[in-house]
């Protein structure tokens, strides 16, 4: 069955943006909403679409279950590419996710985590970090606005040793999604 699909974005303060045109990777911009034939799918190119400078969370809405696949690329300094690729989250995801490996320049592995709020309300989010023990290491509190999205860089925003190899458990008032984005490389 075809599909009618709605795309908004948030900003990192909770702003919704829903452009009247998309612009996919290849073919003519689409109008928003659109409407998607069964069986079919679109790749959008997430440079052409207009936003304001920074990190945005992206909602899906549609009367027909759909899934979804990101693939990133980020350049860093010297010209060094990442890559990372994640699916998509259905919006019946839980308060509490758990992520058994987490890694902070250890194993020439870094990474990040990316938390987004799937409530049109404020989550209240804590992050707690354990080491091998199970003792706990640290631990952040973070409040999102609804349906917006905040990335922690491990080598930046917490003052996790280096070496750090441990656990992650994240609570939130509002169901969240979580993605633990690990990389490899000599900027651990």
């Amino acid at each position: 069955s075809p599909a009618n699909v709605q795309v908004t974005f948030y900003t990192e303060d909770g702003q919704a943006i829903t452009p009247n045109q998309l612009f996919p990777l290849t073919g003519n911009p689409l109008s928003n909403p659109f409407t998607l034939p069964g069986g079919r799918g679109v790749s959008f190119d997430m440079a052409a679409q207009n936003l304001s400078p920074g990190r945005h969370s992206i909602v899906v809405s549609s009367d027909q279950p759909l899934s979804g696949v990101n693939w990133a690329t980020v350049t860093g300094s010297g010209g060094v590419s990442s890559h990372g690729m994640y699916t998509a989250f259905p919006p019946d995801a839980s308060t509490t996710a758990f992520l058994p490996a987490v890694k902070k320049a250890a194993s020439r592995l870094g990474g990040n985590l990316s938390i987004q709020n799937l409530a049109a309300s404020q989550a209240n989010v804590e992050v707690k970090f354990y080491n091998q023990a199970g003792q706990q290491v640290q631990q952040s509190n973070v409040q999102l606005a609804g349906y917006a999205s905040f990335q922690l860089n491990l080598q930046q925003f917490f003052q996790l040793p280096s070496g750090f190899y441990g656990s992650v458990v994240v609570s939130s008032s509002a169901p969240v999604a979580v993605v633990n984005n690990q990389w490899g490389g000599s900027n651990d």
